[in-house]
């Protein structure tokens, strides 16, 4: 990945989540890249992206470890949702907790990747799961 490869996922995911109805600022901090107003609550969203398949796996993987010393995202949880860009032809974004990602290496499997509105779904669950978002309605 080159430095605007990842430049340009931060703006693809927060005009992503900007077309949801949310507030986004792209602010590069450690551990997260984008912090989304949901109703006066603030969730830090990590972007990673990626062109890089696994061979004989049908997978994208991505790296995400941070710091010196390699270590998972989800131990020092800066960040709330981890957003996955793939660029293939079009990039697609899919959103997962930062609790669910446990390895310095995750991989999306292309099995996940042809639901329609993936993006929307993917990261609206993730809203419910952390407890900001239920049935549509934001708390």
């Amino acid at each position: 990945m080159n430095a605007l490869q990842g430049k340009s996922a931060e703006y693809f995911v927060a005009y992503a989540i900007s077309t949801y109805g949310f507030a986004t600022a792209i602010v590069n901090q450690i551990g997260y890249d984008i912090i989304v107003n949901l109703k006066n609550n603030i969730v830090k969203v990590e972007v990673k992206s990626t062109t890089r398949r696994i061979k004989n796996r049908n997978a994208y993987q991505f790296t995400t470890k941070q710091g010196k010393n390699p270590r998972p995202l989800n131990v020092d949880k800066n960040s709330d949702i981890i957003a996955f860009v793939i660029y293939k032809e079009k990039p697609i974004i899919f959103f997962k907790p930062t609790i669910d990602v446990k390895g310095i290496s995750h991989s999306i499997y292309d099995i996940h990747l042809n639901e329609n509105d993936l993006s929307k779904k993917t990261f609206f669950k993730c809203l419910e799961k952390l407890k900001l978002f239920k049935n549509g309605i934001g708390h």
